[in-house]
């Protein structure tokens, strides 16, 4: 398991509006920020704007209306970072644990 030792944010629909500053103010923080977004191409821009201010910024493929994408990212991001333990989540609510993880989204 990678070595990280940094805090880890998920925060899925950071390319735009609230997801994004938030994004941006948590790493201004020194949080690492994993943005979790359906669009590679938006996701990508966001992280690379991100990474332009200096910030440690990473974008992940997520579709959080699609287990197999939430499963998928999950273990991506385990496996490149170790662990993440905090989530924003903008679009459901509901709190399940995947291999060991408490993954918490808002339902609108």
């Amino acid at each position: 398991m990678p070595n990280h030792d940094k805090r880890v944010a998920l925060i899925t629909g950071g390319n735009r509006d609230i997801g994004y500053a938030v994004a941006r103010s948590l790493a201004q923080r020194g949080i690492t920020v994993i943005l979790g977004i359906r669009d590679p191409g938006k996701g990508a821009a966001a992280g690379s704007r991100l990474q332009g201010e200096g910030l440690d910024a990473h974008f992940e493929p997520l579709d959080v209306t699609d287990d197999e994408s939430t499963q998928t990212a999950v273990k991506q991001i385990a496996s490149q970072f170790g662990r993440f333990k905090t989530m924003l989540w903008q679009n459901r609510y509901c709190k399940t644990e995947f291999d060991g993880y408490n993954i918490f989204s808002q339902i609108n």
